[in-house]
C-alpha cells in the first residue's frame, strides 16, 4: 500500500519550510539563491556580523536574512556569537577542500617551500591564484614584528595590483590576457597601473626577467616580487614576497624567489 500525504499536510510542510526562509515546493531555487548571497555578504568580513549588516550586504529583507540565517546556524554553516553571525568550522571545512581540489594541490606541494622562502627573508610571504579578474590569497607567513599587510587568506585583489596576479597573467596564455583587459583596470593607489598598454609591457618585461614587480601599487607603502608556479609552460599561481617599499630590493629577492617557484613548479610536476 502506498503513502500519500493529504494536501493539508503539505501545507503545513511548506508553511515549516517557509518559516525558516526555504520554499521548496514553490520555488526552491530562488531560497538557494538567497541563502548563497547571505553566504557570499560574510566575504571579507574578519569580525562577527549583525543581521542587518549581513541583509544589507545581502540585498535582502532583514525578515529573510533572520529567517536563511537560522536555517544555516541549522545547518552548522554558521554560528551566533551573541547578536552576532560567523561562518562555522563546517564552512571552513568545506572551504579547506575546495582549496585542495579545485588548486590542483598546489598549496600542498608549495607549502614546505614558502616554510623556506619565509625563514630566508623573514617578510610576508604569499601564495595566490587568479579567478576571475582577481587574486585569490591561498597561503601566507608573516612576520611575529615588522611589515604586515591587511590581507589574509582567501582575501581577493585586483591582478594587475600586485605582483601576483602579474606573474600570473605573464606567463597565461594571450587570450586570457586579452579577456582580462576586456574590463576596466582597478585602481587601489595613486601608483597602480591602470593603462591596458602600460600593463601589457609590465607583463612583458615580467616574462623576460622570469619575475613580476609593484611598488606600492596594491598598498602603500609595500612592494612585491611575485615568480609563477608553472605547469605545462603556463602559470596555475604565484609565489611572493612583500616588503617595506623603502627596504625593497628587487634583485636581492629575485634569484631567491625564481629558485623557490622553479621548486614548487617541480614538486608539482612530481606529484
Amino acid at each position: 500500500m502506498t503513502d500519500t500525504i493529504s494536501p493539508a499536510r503539505m501545507q503545513v510542510r511548506q508553511d515549516e519550510l517557509t518559516s525558516i526562509g526555504i520554499d521548496s515546493v514553490h520555488n526552491p531555487g530562488t531560497s538557494v539563491r538567497k541563502a548563497l548571497q547571505l553566504l557570499e555578504a560574510f566575504s571579507g568580513v574578519k569580525r562577527p556580523i549583525g543581521v542587518s549588516e549581513l541583509a544589507r550586504r545581502a540585498g535582502l529583507p532583514k525578515s529573510t536574512a533572520h529567517r536563511l540565517l537560522s536555517a544555516l546556524e541549522s545547518g552548522s554553516f554558521v554560528e551566533r556569537i551573541g547578536c552576532n553571525y560567523q561562518l562555522s568550522l563546517r564552512a571552513f571545512e568545506l572551504g579547506a577542500g575546495v582549496r585542495e581540489v579545485r588548486n590542483r594541490g598546489v598549496v600542498g606541494a608549495a607549502f614546505p617551500y614558502l616554510c623556506e622562502l619565509f625563514a630566508q627573508t623573514r617578510q610576508v610571504v604569499q601564495l595566490g591564484m587568479l579567478d576571475g579578474n582577481e587574486v585569490v590569497l591561498l597561503e601566507q607567513l608573516h612576520p611575529v614584528s615588522g611589515v604586515r599587510t591587511l590581507d589574509s587568506v582567501g582575501d581577493r585583489l585586483p591582478a594587475n595590483c600586485t605582483a601576483l596576479g602579474k606573474a600570473i597573467l605573464a606567463f597565461s596564455a594571450r587570450s586570457a590576457i586579452d579577456a582580462y583587459l576586456k574590463d576596466a583596470l582597478t585602481a587601489r593607489t595613486q601608483r597602480s597601473v591602470t593603462d591596458p598598454r602600460v600593463f601589457v609591457e609590465h607583463l612583458a618585461v615580467s616574462r623576460q626577467l622570469g619575475v613580476a614587480v609593484e611598488i606600492s601599487e596594491c598598498h602603500s607603502g609595500l612592494s612585491s616580487i611575485a615568480a609563477p608556479v608553472l605547469v605545462r609552460g603556463r602559470a596555475i599561481g604565484a609565489v611572493s614576497i612583500t616588503t617595506a617599499s623603502t627596504a625593497f630590493n628587487e634583485r636581492a629577492l629575485a634569484s631567491t624567489l625564481r629558485t623557490v617557484s622553479t621548486q614548487i613548479t617541480a614538486a608539482l610536476a612530481a606529484a
